[in-house]
């Protein structure tokens, strides 16, 4: 039977795991600049992000880009800079609204974490969805939320088409009693 302390308790974690998602996405530029300018994850053929070209680049951070990936029903702003925040917004509700924290291993208790980071390609579809975390079972629910997300209208650089990468990462308390 479903209480109304049950109800009040999931509408309060609801409203919990969107504050913490809030947070932790607010400093989801940063994080993207690192990862993207430390990582080794380009190949030796790329030049270095850090040397100031992104030329030879086969996938450009979401921070980067002269024109972001378009989030469905952002298409009606007008500057980048709008877009952005729409698209990071609706990211952060789509995760929010349909991932399921209850996936995760009932004995954990406290603060989990895990970050997703995915590729609008050329065509706007999600691509090379990867999820790192604690938690395989959490890692599991955020790809499979990931490819739920819809088809956007691709990123441009320099005028053309390209592959962007974006990252999220998700947190969220449970507190099982």
């Amino acid at each position: 039977m479903f209480t109304m302390l049950k109800l009040k308790s999931l509408i309060f974690y609801k409203i919990l795991l969107f504050s913490l998602i809030s947070i932790a996405c607010s400093a989801q530029e940063h994080i993207e600049k690192v990862q993207t300018i430390d990582s080794t994850n380009f190949s030796n053929n790329h030049k270095n992000y850090r040397n100031g070209s992104e030329e030879n680049l086969e996938v450009l951070p979401f921070e980067i880009v002269d024109q972001v990936p378009v989030y469905p029903g952002c298409e009606f702003l007008t500057t980048n800079e709008e877009q952005k925040k729409c698209m990071m917004d609706n990211v952060q509700n789509h995760f929010m609204f349909n991932f399921n924290t209850d996936v995760g291993n009932k004995k954990v208790n406290g603060l989990i974490k895990s970050i997703i980071q995915f590729t609008i390609d050329k065509e706007g579809n999600i691509t090379n969805l990867t999820a790192n975390g604690s938690i395989e079972k959490i890692n599991k629910e955020a790809i499979r939320v990931g490819k739920t997300l819809p088809k956007m209208t691709p990123g441009e650089h320099n005028g053309k088409l390209v592959d962007v990468l974006y990252t999220l990462p998700i947190t969220f308390m449970v507190d099982r009693k």
